[in-house]
């Protein structure tokens, strides 16, 4: 992706100790739907591949509005 430089503002005791940041783009291509046991945050383009990829279909998540999710993600099945 890139060389982004992530400097966390906040201190591990107040995050769980793994999270997954994704941040937004129309390029992520998400395999697999196993849980890993990792807080994932994402915006934008990132949460339509979680959507498509059926993350989204079984974890409590949001994203952009349900109408934009069925229109440019026909896998998904979540609410």
């Amino acid at each position: 992706m890139g060389c982004m430089k992530v400097i966390p503002e906040i201190t591990n005791d107040v995050l769980p100790s793994t999270v997954l940041f994704l941040p937004g783009a129309d390029t992520w291509m998400i395999q697999g739907t196993d849980e890993c046991g990792v807080t994932v945050a994402a915006i934008c383009g990132a949460t339509i591949a979680l959507a498509e990829s059926g993350v989204f279909d079984v974890y409590i998540h949001t994203s952009n509005s349900l109408d934009n999710l069925n229109v440019v993600c026909p896998n998904y099945k979540g609410e």
